[in-house]
């Protein structure tokens, strides 16, 4: 998860009756924070202490498709805790460096799809409640469910089990969505991570290069959960035509920095892009947490010509 600082739907509504889809497969509110982050109601089993109100529960968590685990801060994750011991003795890695993290089991938490045990990683909170949230809700706080996430709408919606995501560009590797993209003057594939956990998009250096333009460095704050780190970077530049699946952005800022996230999968010298919610919230991001299949879909004017719609990511 990433923040930005000083310078990181085309929907068919399925009309089926109480007895049918609408009941087996709940549609769970996502609410936009004031970071343009996306936040659902997750009940933790007890109150808890949460922005000035001691018996908070529900409390808002963010979706993070950058995170591979759950996570806390640990003003949150020791109320969690139960007698556990938080030593914060284990590595971890995020968007701009390496953290220190524990990983605790909580024993209830539940979005929306039931209660469920999940481990936890804790960090120290090192950015104001966690971008006006409780936690980030990574990879595992999912199972083998199939999940659209409609930013257009502000929904995320629990698919039937028979739903078939078409072959694309995207997959999970690790619980993360990762694959390659095509850019406007730029012949090798491009390297796309989408991160539902950052504020802004990021591109690095070598995608600068592979368009023949010159990097020109500036003082970048990027804050994550890490804590701030100054990079080297530029502030922001304009990128046009860059398509990743069925979703198509015809001209866009972007920051480019090499971050550690870049490094850490093995991108320092290869095009890359972090896609954020500066353009995924123009999208619709389907997840086969079973099979590993991703569908993204951009809306209108940024979905790609003759890209599919809705109705083919619909139970066969």
């Amino acid at each position: 998860m990433t923040r930005f600082q000083g310078l990181l739907s085309l929907a068919l509504t399925l009309m089926i009756g109480a007895d049918g889809y609408a009941q087996n497969h709940p549609s769970i509110p996502m609410e936009r924070n004031s970071y343009g982050l996306y936040t659902v109601e997750t009940h933790v089993g007890r109150s808890v202490l949460f922005s000035g109100n001691p018996d908070a529960d529900p409390v808002p968590f963010i979706i993070d498709t950058g995170a591979s685990h759950t996570a806390a801060p640990r003003l949150i994750a020791q109320q969690l805790a139960d007698q556990q011991v938080i030593r914060l003795d284990q590595v971890a890695h995020g968007m701009t460096g390496r953290f220190d993290t524990d990983l605790i089991f909580v024993e209830h938490l539940d979005y929306g799809l039931g209660p469920r045990v999940i481990e936890v990683a804790v960090f120290e909170e090192a950015f104001g409640s966690v971008m006006s949230a409780a936690g980030l809700l990574g990879a595992n706080a999912f199972t083998t469910e199939i999940i659209r996430l409609d930013f257009t709408q502000g929904l995320l919606e629990l698919l039937p089990d028979d739903t078939q995501l078409p072959l694309g560009a995207l997959t999970l590797q690790d619980g993360l969505i990762m694959g390659v993209g095509q850019m406007r003057g730029v012949d090798a594939p491009v390297r796309v991570f989408v991160d539902t956990g950052a504020s802004v998009s990021i591109a690095n250096a070598a995608l600068m290069g592979a368009r023949g333009r010159t990097h020109t460095s500036g003082r970048v704050t990027l804050e994550g959960v890490s804590g701030g780190t100054e990079a080297l970077g530029e502030i922001r530049h304009m990128f046009s035509r860059f398509r990743v699946d069925d979703l198509c952005i015809g001209l866009f800022e972007i920051t480019v920095s090499d971050v550690y996230a870049f490094d850490h999968h093995g991108w320092a010298e290869e095009p890359a892009i972090i896609l954020g919610m500066d353009v995924l919230q123009h999208a619709v991001i389907s997840i086969d947490y079973g099979s590993g299949g991703v569908a993204l879909q951009g809306f209108e004017r940024m979905a790609c010509p003759g890209a599919r719609t809705h109705a083919s990511l619909s139970p066969h």
